[in-house]
């Protein structure tokens, strides 16, 4: 599949209210993993990341990055163990060709922002933030206005989150965001 159907998400004719094959998809799993938890859903789930991510097919990919996202509420402390190797990826996902893969790649940072704060917090990952700061900031700018809307939502998500973490990067931030307008 050359992922030019109508169903890609992240798309600039994408309508927030229609309800795609994908968006139900991914709300479908959001659904079971919160209310089957972790120990039913990624024992299934974690093979078929695997195999996803490691697809030399971009949608193969993407896929695996929508799956990713959607369980996050429901896999959040389970998920915790796999997000060093997976948040870098992530984050490399967002400089790609495919804008769909871009914009889904923020949304998921976003849905595992309290992560990135917590690995800031207790000093595992000290630059973890700043990163995804600078990046989604950075992807605010893509030619690609899908891909923006992402970065920003997921950006007012990682504020929520992160508080006055994020206060000795405001001036980067401003520029950046500025910059986007």
């Amino acid at each position: 599949e050359d992922g030019d159907d109508d169903d890609d998400d992240g798309g600039e004719d994408d309508v927030d209210n229609e309800w795609t094959l994908r968006k139900c998809s991914a709300a479908g799993l959001d659904s079971l993993a919160l209310a089957y938890g972790p120990e039913r859903v990624l024992p299934v789930l974690l093979p078929c990341l695997r195999e996803g991510f490691s697809s030399a097919d971009p949608w193969a990919v993407e896929a695996a990055t929508l799956a990713l996202g959607a369980v996050g509420p429901g896999c959040r402390g389970e998920m915790d163990a796999h997000l060093p190797q997976l948040h870098p990826m992530l984050l490399a996902q967002l400089a790609g060709p495919v804008p769909q893969l871009r914009s889904i790649s923020c949304w998921t940072l976003g849905r595992y922002a309290e992560w990135a704060v917590a690995e800031q917090v207790s000093g595992r990952r000290p630059d973890v933030l700043r990163t995804l700061v600078e990046r989604l900031v950075v992807a605010a700018q893509d030619d690609h206005s899908g891909v923006q809307v992402a970065a920003v939502s997921a950006f007012g998500i990682v504020v929520e989150s992160a508080g006055d973490l994020l206060v000795p990067l405001l001036t980067p931030i401003y520029q950046n965001l500025l910059a986007a307008l």
